[in-house]
């Protein structure tokens, strides 16, 4: 009744069929964007989010706080889904997306804190802030934020799967490094240890999958698999390994016996079991994905309906990716 004439054309007022309590809302979408629009003025729409995330009196009101803290967190976690009808997959939820494509990754980055902070430390803001971190190559930030989620839901394959994400761009970042100077067993050391450290999440991730008897999270088979034949492409890369002295072979008897050459025996002495042991668990998840593809399913773009635990990657053609795979071992073993 206290609204002009001009108000009343944006709101339309409803009532709630079980508690008959009366609210408003704006019309239409369109609406609240172009309103969104003009009350931002020059103001990014980081600072505005930051605002309501601060705003304790929003959080405070016992009528429709639920539905309200449902509408908040599907507004920082809800990703885009071609499968619902969204128009793309993404990343992140489009209003991180805008944030940290018009704006900045800091303020993303910030805002996103602040959600972690207000939804009371919740694990999965935590495994999207070490989503955000490591895709702009900020890995000490990353594993921390991917270690914090990790304590706080240690079964959980898809957070678990994030933590060895972190790891596996890490090995990635520092193999391109190394691609730029001339390998040798003590500057590669430090790569190693973060594909070792991949590959441990990952296996990790999928003994969690197994466990879990809702769903099926395969992720980790995948990523152990793509880390392990990058793993070997970095070990029979050395020169050690490819002058007069030695060989492939000499890297291959290394790998597959108890033999260990020496100008690697110090250098990488603390992973000398870990990497003779490649081999074989590599060969159980190329068997595990292929005796999944074989009995259960054709393509892994499976609808997702708990839109906070989805995996880091999609496989569109699972099968011609075993074979280009299992072939890639093959080569080397």
């Amino acid at each position: 009744r206290s609204l002009s004439e001009q108000a009343k054309l944006v709101f339309i007022l409803l009532r709630d069929d079980r508690t008959y309590i009366q609210s408003v809302r704006i019309i239409h979408p369109l609406v609240a964007k172009e309103i969104l629009k003009q009350l931002l003025g020059d103001q990014p729409q980081s600072q505005l989010a930051l605002d309501l995330l601060r705003e304790d009196v929003l959080f405070e009101n016992r009528f429709g706080k639920d539905d309200y803290m449902k509408f908040l967190r599907a507004l920082f976690m809800r990703r885009s889904r071609i499968s619902k009808g969204d128009e793309s997959d993404s990343f992140f939820s489009p209003l991180i997306d805008h944030v940290r494509e018009n704006e900045s990754p800091k303020q993303a980055i910030e805002l996103l804190t602040e959600a972690y902070k207000r939804f009371n430390k919740d694990a999965f803001f935590a495994q999207q802030l070490a989503r955000l971190n490591y895709r702009y190559d900020q890995f000490e930030d990353a594993k921390h934020w991917a270690e914090i989620a990790a304590s706080k839901m240690p079964t959980n394959s898809y957070i678990l799967d994030t933590q060895g994400q972190v790891y596996k761009r890490w090995f990635t970042a520092k193999c391109k490094a190394l691609d730029k100077v001339t390998k040798t067993p003590e500057n590669t050391a430090d790569a190693i240890d973060m594909a070792l450290k991949a590959l441990e999440c990952f296996q990790q991730c999928e003994k969690a999958a197994i466990a879990d008897v809702e769903t099926m999270n395969n992720s980790g088979f995948f990523a152990e698999v793509e880390v392990g034949g990058s793993l070997l492409k970095l070990l029979f890369s050395l020169q050690i390994f490819s002058n007069k002295n030695y060989g492939s072979s000499e890297c291959l008897k290394y790998l597959i016996t108890d033999y260990i050459p020496e100008p690697v025996m110090k250098p990488w002495e603390h992973f000398h079991c870990k990497l003779k042991n490649l081999r074989f668990s590599m060969c159980e998840a190329l068997e595990w994905i292929s005796e999944d593809l074989s009995y259960f399913q054709t393509d892994l773009s499976t609808d997702e309906e708990e839109t906070t635990e989805s995996c880091e990657t999609k496989i569109n053609h699972p099968k011609n990716w075993l074979v280009n795979k299992s072939s890639v071992y093959g080569k080397y073993f």
